[in-house]
């Protein structure tokens, strides 16, 4: 195995890791355990974090000295925005690669030296990009309105 793949490897691995790993914030305080309260997320460049639309109560903590405010899953149509919160992930992700794509394209398009196939083909990869960029948009925009009109936190 050369050095260039392993590279790639590690690259892929720890982007993988970033995106998939958020962190809400948990900060214990004297609200009582059950009443409802809004938790804020952090997570990596804007990507929503899996429970993001779940609503969130306070809870108490394991050393009985105060709660925290975490998100609950209250009945089971909670599990469906667990589920739109994992495609607004995918979509997201979906428009990132258009982006790479758009600049592959560009790439493309530069170094076709004016070969007309090799510049037709760039255009396509372009135009197609651009394409799903603006489907994963407005689907990402789309199941955020709905899980925000049907949860109750966001």
């Amino acid at each position: 195995m050369n050095i260039r793949s392993s590279a790639k490897k590690i690259f892929l691995a720890t982007m993988l890791l970033l995106i998939f790993v958020g962190s809400g914030s948990a900060m214990a305080s004297t609200h009582s355990p059950g009443s409802p309260c809004t938790y804020s997320t952090t997570s990596f460049y804007g990507f929503p974090t899996w429970y993001e639309y779940l609503p969130a109560k306070y809870q108490s903590t394991p050393n009985g000295k105060g709660s925290v405010c975490l998100p609950s899953l209250q009945n089971i149509a909670d599990i469906w925005l667990i589920v739109a919160a994992v495609i607004d992930i995918i979509l997201r992700v979906a428009g990132l690669a258009a982006v790479m794509m758009v600049i592959y394209g560009g790439v493309k398009y530069t170094t076709s030296m004016g070969n007309p196939e090799a510049t037709a083909s760039a255009k396509n990869t372009i135009i197609y990009a651009l394409i799903g960029l603006l489907l994963a948009i407005s689907a990402s925009l789309l199941v955020t309105f709905v899980a925000k009109t049907f949860g109750a936190s966001g």
